[in-house]
Parts: C-alpha cells; sequence; structure tokens
C-alpha cells in the first residue's frame, strides 16, 4: 500500500510536473496573441485619430505668412536672385497685419563700388494680377478718381466716399546712406537722381544721390543751429526749397549750382542771376540762412507739382498752401479723415494732384486729396521697418553709427511712375508698388486706429 501510494504520489508528482512543462508555452502563445490585438487596436485608433485631427504640417506660403507677421521677412529683395525666380514679395493688408503673395522677384546683382554698401540693380517685374495697381512702371492714381460724386440732395455718392485701403509691394531694394537722417525726398528725373534733406543739429544737409547705388555725389552742409526738414523743387526756375524745424526758415538754392539764393532772388526768372546769389562756392562752406520765411513755426513737409502752388506741414493737423515764390500763405485747412483730425503728416510729396503724406511715428501714408484736405486713401507699410532692419541683420547691407529710426521719405518719378520710399538712418530705398483692396468696414478702422496719431500737435 505504501508502495501503491508511493507510486500514486510519485505519478501525481509526474502529472504536474508534466502540466508545468505545457503551462507557459500557452501562457506565450496567450501573450503574443494579446500583444498582436493591442497592436492592431492601437493602430487602428491612430488612424481614426489621423482622419479626425487638423493637419499638423505647415506649407511653404504659411510658414512665410507667419514669418512676415512676426516682421522677419527674409526671403524678399536677396541680393543675389536668378532671374524669373517666384519669389515671395512684401505685401501689407488691409487688416493691418503683413501677409504674402507671390510674383515674380526682381533680379537684384551684387557689383563693386566704392561706397559702404553693394551695389544693386534690379530689372523691371512682372505686372501684377490684382486690379487697380498703381507705380511699379504703372500709371498712379489720379486725383478725379478719389472724389465722390454730389447729388442734388448734398449727399456724397460712390465708390470712394470712405478712404480706399492698399496693399504696398516692395518691386526692388536700393542702397541708402545708413547715417542719414531723412527729413525730405525727391525725384530729379532731368539728372535721374535724388535730391535729400538730412535733418539733427550739426548733421543736416542738402544732398544729390544716385538712387541705384546709394553714393552721395554731392552735399552742402547747414550750420549747426540748423535742422534741416522738408524739400522741394520749384521747377520754373530750378529753385530748391528746404524747410527748417522750428524756426519758420526755409533755404533756398540754385538746383545746378547747390549755391544758396539771396532773399531778394527773383524766382520769375528761368534762371537765377549771378548777382543775387550768396557767395557760397565751397563745398564745404556752412549754408547761412536767414533769407526766406514761412507762415509756419514748425516746418515739417513741404511739396508741389512744379507749378505756383506749394503745399506744406508742421506738427499740427494742419494743411498749408503756399505761394511757391514768396512762401507766403494762401490758405490752410485741418487734414481729416470722416471727421477726425490727421495730424503729424512729416514727409510729403504730390502725385497727379495728390498728396501722399507718411504719418511721422507710424509705417503709414496717407493720401489726401488738397483741396480739401481730405483723406481719400490710406497704405499701411507694416513689416518695412523691420524689414529694412534685416537687410543689416542678414549681411546684405551695411548699418550706419545710429539706430534705425522711423518710416520718412518719399519721391515720385514720374516718368518711369516709380515711387520710392526710406526712414531715417534707414539703410535701404524700396521702390514699392500700390494694389488697391476691398477692405471691410472693420479693416478700414484698423487701419485709421493705427495711422490716426492721437494727442494733436507735438
Amino acid at each position: 500500500m505504501r508502495t501503491r501510494g508511493l507510486g500514486g504520489v510519485a505519478g501525481r508528482r509526474h502529472m504536474v510536473a508534466g502540466g508545468s512543462q505545457s503551462q507557459p508555452a500557452r501562457n506565450r502563445i496567450s501573450s503574443i496573441l494579446f500583444a498582436v490585438m493591442l497592436f492592431a487596436l492601437v493602430a487602428v485608433t491612430v488612424g481614426v485619430l489621423a482622419h479626425s485631427l487638423p493637419k499638423l504640417t505647415v506649407s511653404d506660403s504659411e510658414l512665410n505668412s507667419s514669418n512676415d507677421s512676426n516682421g522677419a521677412h527674409d526671403n524678399n529683395n536677396k541680393i543675389s536672385e536668378p532671374p524669373g525666380k517666384s519669389a515671395t514679395t512684401l505685401v501689407v493688408g488691409a487688416d493691418s497685419t503683413t501677409s504674402t503673395t507671390t510674383a515674380k522677384q526682381p533680379q537684384i546683382a551684387t557689383e563693386t563700388t566704392t561706397t559702404s554698401s553693394a551695389k544693386m540693380t534690379a530689372t523691371t517685374t512682372a505686372k501684377s494680377t490684382h486690379n487697380n495697381v498703381y507705380f511699379g512702371g504703372q500709371d498712379p492714381p489720379k486725383q478725379a478718381q478719389f472724389l465722390p460724386q454730389i447729388t442734388a440732395d448734398g449727399t456724397a455718392t460712390g465708390a470712394n466716399v470712405q478712404p480706399v485701403v492698399l496693399a504696398a509691394e516692395v518691386v526692388a531694394t536700393y542702397p541708402h546712406d545708413p547715417n542719414a537722417f531723412t527729413q525730405g525726398l525727391l525725384y530729379d528725373e532731368e539728372t535721374d537722381t535724388l535730391l535729400e534733406s538730412t535733418g539733427m543739429y550739426g548733421d543736416s544737409e542738402l544732398r544729390e544721390v544716385d538712387v541705384k547705388t546709394g553714393q552721395v555725389l554731392r552735399r552742402r552742409k547747414l550750420h549747426r543751429r540748423h535742422f534741416g526738414e522738408g524739400l522741394d523743387l520749384y521747377r520754373k526756375n530750378n529753385v530748391l526749397t528746404q524747410l527748417l524745424w522750428r524756426t519758420g526758415e526755409a533755404i533756398r538754392y540754385d538746383r545746378a549750382t547747390f549755391k544758396e539764393l539771396r532773399g531778394d532772388q527773383d524766382l520769375t526768372s528761368n534762371t537765377p542771376a549771378a548777382a543775387t546769389i550768396r557767395d557760397a562756392t565751397s563745398a564745404n562752406q556752412e549754408v547761412v540762412g536767414g533769407e526766406f520765411f514761412t507762415p509756419m513755426s514748425d516746418g515739417w513737409g513741404i511739396a508741389s507739382d512744379g507749378g505756383d502752388v506749394v503745399y506744406a506741414t508742421d506738427s499740427s493737423t494742419t494743411l498749408y498752401e503756399l505761394d511757391a515764390k514768396s512762401l507766403k500763405m494762401r490758405s490752410k485747412r485741418t487734414i481729416q479723415d470722416a471727421g477726425r483730425a490727421v495730424p503729424w503728416l512729416n514727409e510729403i510729396e504730390v502725385v497727379n494732384g495728390l498728396l501722399f503724406g507718411q504719418i511721422w511715428q507710424t509705417e503709414c501714408m496717407a493720401i489726401v486729396e488738397p483741396t480739401d484736405a481730405r483723406v481719400v486713401g490710406w497704405v499701411h507699410f507694416n513689416g518695412l521697418t523691420q524689414q529694412a532692419a534685416n537687410l543689416v541683420r542678414t549681411g546684405k547691407l551695411q548699418g550706419g553709427r545710429h539706430r534705425q529710426d522711423v518710416f520718412n521719405g518719399v519721391a515720385y518719378d514720374s516718368k518711369r511712375k516709380r515711387l520710392f520710399v526710406t526712414g531715417k538712418y534707414w539703410p535701404a530705398l524700396f521702390e514699392v508698388r500700390l494694389v488697391e483692396r476691398q477692405p471691410s468696414a472693420q479693416d478700414l478702422e484698423n487701419v485709421r486706429r493705427a495711422c490716426i496719431v492721437r494727442g494733436g500737435s507735438f
């Protein structure tokens, strides 16, 4: 019995031992099956989520738009690009934010030059596909197209009763002296050069500048007590008028020689008489002034279309209409947009009867109908200041001794339909074209909030 019992125990041990050898195998099989099922479940779950969640990849256009909104638009106007390459150009939208559009990139080549910046030349760009595109070789807006129609009951009608909102596209980029505190700028078609007035006490000058290279061809330094402001050319007898800040004075020069004119100069003559030109033959001799005066105590901007009427601005909301010969006031009006006074039109330019004026301390330009001082259009160059700074940061252009300052300086080439803008201590001069948008009422209000500075006079 004991043997049998032992045999039974031994048999049970064998059975147990035999069972313990087969159970792990079944456990391994179960684990594998469970892992396979779990993997399949995870795969199905991921697939469902992939279809239900938004797309996480960023397209090139989305990436460029994101970069632009941060003012870091580095792909535009590279110093060296293959001709015809499609690239992103700076476009300022009606909603006061920077967006992008695809256009033909102007070819900009690097050349050796004696100036501190690289010499750049640009080819003509392809026409934009937008409607109502101005400048860049195309016609500028006309004065008449912004005038509302007045019905018999005195109600204003027409598409342009409210100001239009324009976007700005950079067509070409040229070097600009980063040490120039630009206060006045104009283009001389006869010489294909820019005439520039610079400010700051001790640094104020009258300059002639090559457009493509930014090289200063000649200059006249003002006395250290003068602070240069706006600049205009009276084309009937080639007389330049340079405003001075906070004195009410203006300095006048013979365009051909840069010699200072006396106060008794007869501006009705075609050529200034030599006897009435102040003895200032040396280019290094400081301009003294004290010969001409305006009705403004704080001159900022001055511009004309070459005729007998000159428009001028100061630190207020006033647009002055002056006699081109005597600089005496004919009339003055308050610059306004829908009843809101618009202050601080700094540098101004007359284009096809309209006044283009940059608003100090902003990246805005107001387009004004000078007959009633009504704002008929806005351009917000949002991001252009940063774009100019990026040219220095990326080594494409050289910076100067001073920190880059505000947007200021506008000039128009009526022969080639080109519009140029720059700023104080900016390293670049931009040729731009303007594109008319179809903004909503909110878009217009956004631009107004950005461009109409509160506080009135300076």
